[in-house]
Order: structure tokens, then sequence, then C-alpha cells
């Protein structure tokens, strides 16, 4: 490659694949970000594929500008790198006049704005349906409102958050729009957290060649619609390239991670292979209560401040909707306040790469993440 970046033999084929479709389920610390890097460096250095014909879709606006800026330092710039929201928007304001908006500028209705509109057209048409019956949308009633709710926004030149997706598909099935937006490849990070119109969307752009690039074991968005399914059909379907070389973490951690994902009923089978030569350690806390389950974590923090420990290069991680809460806790007793027990934290885990430690805590009658992280203890 015309590049000075280095890569290992997995990511290299799966940067030279020449399939029109590759699936690269890429593990923890596997450099899968560099992987992208590598393939869109070699598309426009190698196969003199014009980076204006070339589309990077990332899951946040954060991963699409660290990309953006790491090809930056090559000189490159794609026709789009963003998530696929960004990418619909685009479509809805170029392409919009199809679908019944006005040209100019197509605004985004917030929630709340949502929330309000919508109680207002119940109270208009007298259909005192619930907030479920009116998600589900399956009765005369709820199609009703929401018919009514999507003419008022197309009036108004709106569009929300969903209607962005389903709009940018409807207009990826007009063929007016499907032969201006052609382009050489698609590429996907995050394959695993896509939902179904997402996958309608990757498939329906006309893209020579396609690139994605996700892992099933971490998928965390399913209550937001993910689904890892997918990505295991398109696997079993095209063929695969894994990445399994971890530069992240030491041995122990790879090994408590292995045997926690073996349980994973669906997945794309792997293992995480450590380049690392250090063991690491993982050590399991098990607490009767949660305010003990807090306390404890920050016992851990000031054991580990004493021994002059960076903390940036630590982290503690709880269960997403506590985390507020949690965070609190712990800040007031860093600040010598008595420790209090209110609200329960389900889980918190303390990850400490500058001692190469792994740290999860359970309460007493939880249940430990695998059968070797509990080894070391």
């Amino acid at each position: 490659m015309v590049t000075d970046l280095q890569f290992n033999d997995e990511q290299l084929q799966a940067i030279h694949c020449s399939k029109e479709v590759v699936i690269v389920p890429a593990g923890p610390g596997s450099g899968k970000s560099h992987t992208l890097v590598g393939r869109i460096l070699f598309d426009v250095k190698e196969r003199c594929i014009n980076p204006d014909y070339i589309v990077a879709m990332t899951f946040t606006n954060n991963a699409a500008n660290r990309l953006a800026r790491a090809l930056a330092e090559h000189n490159v710039i794609l026709g789009y790198i963003g998530t696929i929201h960004g990418y619909c928007m685009r479509l809805i304001q170029n392409y919009g006049t199809i679908l019944g908006y006005r040209s100019g500028t197509v605004s985004i209705v917030t929630e709340q704005a949502k929330e309000l509109l919508l109680d207002q057209i119940r109270d208009e048409l007298k259909k005192p349906i619930t907030d479920k019956a009116l998600k589900e949308n399956l009765n005369p009633d709820a199609q009703l409102i929401w018919g009514e709710y999507r003419w008022r926004l197309k009036r108004a030149n709106m569009v929300d958050y969903d209607g962005i997706l389903r709009d940018g598909l409807a207009l990826l099935r007009r063929d007016s729009v499907k032969l201006l937006v052609q382009i050489e490849e698609l590429l996907v990070d995050e394959r695993q957290d896509s939902g179904k119109i997402d996958s309608e969307i990757f498939w329906e752009i006309q893209a020579e060649t396609r690139f994605f690039v996700g892992d099933v074991d971490q998928c965390i968005f399913g209550f937001r619609g993910a689904r890892p399914d997918i990505f295991m059909i398109e696997a079993e379907k095209y063929g695969y390239i894994s990445l399994e070389n971890n530069y992240r973490s030491d041995k122990e951690i790879c090994k408590a991670a292995n045997n926690l994902i073996a349980h994973n009923a669906a997945r794309v089978k792997k293992t995480i292979k450590p380049v690392s030569e250090l063991d690491g350690q993982v050590i399991g806390h098990v607490f009767d209560h949660d305010g003990d389950e807090i306390y404890g974590v920050w016992s851990h923090i000031k054991e580990e401040a004493a021994r002059g420990a960076d903390f940036s290069d630590s982290g503690d991680l709880v269960s997403p909707e506590l985390l507020g809460a949690a965070m609190e806790r712990i800040q007031k007793l860093l600040m010598r306040q008595p420790p209090t027990r209110e609200r329960r934290c389900r889980a918190c885990v303390s990850l400490s790469r500058a001692t190469a430690d792994c740290h999860y805590s359970l309460r007493a009658g939880g249940r430990a993440p695998a059968a070797s992280a509990t080894a070391a203890c």
C-alpha cells in the first residue's frame, strides 16, 4: 500500500479483499477504525477510486470526525462521512421536493415539539388513545393521528428523527434519485447496532462494493431497535474476515472476555487474542448491599490514587440508566462525605489500564460474568 501505516495480516486481508461485499467482524481493540482508514486509502491510492464516490457511515458524529481527521492526514476527503441520519437528511434537503417538501431548508422537529403536536392532534380529533397504542400504531385511530401528524410536519417543511430514515429510504427507492447518488464503495462502521430500516438503506444505496465492520458481541443498542442478527445473516451469506488480535488488553482480561462472550447464543464465532505479553488481572468483588458496592468502588479509587495511578487511563462503568446517581455518590465519597444507601446500582465495573487490572463488582446473589473472571479473586 502507498502509505506509512502498518497493518497485521488479518487487517490486510480485509483491506485488499476484492469481493463485492466484505464482512469484517472485529473484536474489541482489534483496530477496526485503523482498518477502515486502510481500506479507504487502498480504494483511493491503489484502486484509483475518486473519493467523492466513497461513502463512510459511522454510528456517531464523534466517530465520523475521528475518521475524517485520520484521512485528512493523508489528504483524502470523502464524498460523505457521517451518520446514517446525516446522510438521509442530505437526501431530503437535495431531493425532498419529490416527496412533497418545499424547496429550501427542511428543519428537524424536536422530540418535545413532536409530543406536543401529537397531543394536540389527539385532542382535536377526539381520539383519546393511550401513548402505548399510539406508539404501536396498529389501530385505525393511531394511524389517523400519525397521518395527520406527518401531513402537518410536511406542510411546515419539517421532519422528525424517525422520518429522516423513512423518507431517506423512500427517496433511495426512486430511480431518479438512485441514479444520482450512485457510489463506488459504501463503508459502514458498528454494523451490529444498525436497525432494520438502516439495513434497508445500506442495501438500497447503489454501490459497487460494500464494506461492513461490526461485532455482534458488542451490540449495546438492542433497546433502540438494533438488529445484530442481520449482520450475522450477512456474514453467513457472504463469508467474513475476522479481526481477532487485541491491542488494548492484557491476557487475563481477554481470557475473561472470551469466556463471557462464549455464552452468547447468537454470534459470529471468533476469539479475542491478546497481543500483550503481560498477564494482567481480573478481580471480582461481591457486596451485600448497593451502598457497600459504591463504597467499594470509592475505596478502590482511593487506593489507586495513593499508588499514583494516572486516572486518564481509568474508567468506572455502571449501567447507563443509573450512571448519574452512581457517579454523584462516588463524587460525594471522594469529597469525604459519608456513604449512603439510596438507589440500587446493578453493576459497577472499574477498569484500570494503568495497572493492567480489571475490577468488576456484583452484589451478593448477583451473577458473575464468567467462571474465569472469578478465578483471580
